[in-house]
């Protein structure tokens, strides 16, 4: 035993292969000195330099290809990838639409609207045309053809529910009945649909339980978001009135009859899109005297993050992770929309 004391080196320590300071203990690349969790982030050079797992996308502004486009209507985050809808690119009554995947676009059938309806699904995403009424996956799979549908969708795992015009149906083919076309949707955990209906008296419908909104010209349930907004393991809804400017937070296990409460500035269209990354991000598209439009962060107060040029209408769609917030601005009829990449 002496001997093997004897022969250790005093001065060995932890195993660190790539001389880069950081034990291989901690170093989630121990063969590249360049990665490690000393390291500062580069974003949207495809590497994870901090070894946080992330590497957030490069700030950046995209545009559509022509006017009136309504490029940036819908944008979703797909494995980093960013996806804009453009459903009225193209030509026709009503145009064919666009969706475009880190800038490669791919058109829908004529008169289909394509990209009116966008969401992720599993590795891809799943597109609506509701001009045709059809759902399909971008690599052009068609999992539902029935006229009207589309112009909606929610989806979770490998479930999916889309709009039709009296209401929606799953991927089941399963049909839930109600007298318009929904506004938003959201799926639960469980598999239950939740519609969001801006006008009428009833602004949530799930199952046989209705609520009623909170006044009359409010638009509550023009945009629905399940998320774990309080860090308690379950989702909450969030319901966005932009008619009031304003989104509510309630308990989907126990909706209220009616909601009441609410946050927010009361205008520019406050609610009309919402997403959650690490914390909750409101859209106000028409903020501004020249509806430049505005995103909001919302947590224990209601704080304006960014806010777009002169008709800009930031914030008319949203997506987020932990890292990136994209965000659409569709803009005026005059010039194509657009979509801006932050880094939070």
């Amino acid at each position: 035993m002496w001997w093997l004391l004897a022969c250790r080196d005093p001065a060995s320590g932890p195993v660190d292969a790539d001389g880069d300071g950081v034990p291989a203990a901690r170093d989630c690349d121990d063969a590249d000195p360049a990665r490690s969790p000393e390291r500062s982030e580069v974003p949207g050079d495809g590497i994870d330099q901090d070894c946080d797992g992330l590497d957030p996308l490069a700030e950046a502004t995209l545009t559509g290809e022509q006017a009136d486009d309504a490029f940036g209507l819908r944008v979703a985050l797909v494995g980093g990838k960013v996806v804009v809808g453009a459903p009225f690119h193209g030509d026709g009554a009503p145009p064919a639409g666009r969706v475009y995947v880190d800038g490669v676009a791919t058109d829908g059938p004529a008169g289909s609207w394509f990209g009116s309806g966008l969401v992720p699904f599993g590795d891809g995403a799943l597109v609506g045309g509701p001009g045709v009424g059809t759902v399909r996956t971008l690599d052009g799979t068609v999992l539902l053809d029935l006229p009207g549908a589309g112009g909606v969708i929610a989806a979770r795992g490998e479930h999916w529910v889309a709009s039709t015009a009296t209401g929606a149906v799953l991927d089941d083919g399963t049909r839930i009945e109600a007298d318009r076309r929904p506004d938003a949707l959201a799926l639960t955990a469980d598999g239950t649909v939740i519609l969001g209906f801006s006008h009428g008296d009833v602004a949530l419908r799930v199952g046989d339980t209705s609520v009623a909104r909170a006044d009359d010209s409010d638009e509550a349930g023009y945009a629905l978001l399940l998320a774990d907004t309080d860090g308690d393991g379950r989702d909450s809804l969030v319901v966005g009135a932009p008619g009031s400017g304003k989104v509510y937070t309630v308990d989907p296990d126990a909706l209220p009859s009616a909601l009441s409460g609410g946050v927010g500035p009361g205008d520019g269209r406050f609610g009309a899109a919402l997403a959650w990354g690490d914390r909750l991000w409101v859209g106000a598209p028409m903020a501004g005297d020249e509806v430049e439009g505005a995103v909001y962060e919302v947590g224990d107060s209601v704080t304006r993050a960014y806010t777009g040029d002169v008709g800009d209408q930031l914030g008319a769609s949203l997506a987020a992770d932990a890292t990136n917030l994209v965000v659409g601005a569709p803009g005026p009829a005059s010039a194509p929309g657009k979509v801006r990449i932050y880094a939070p």
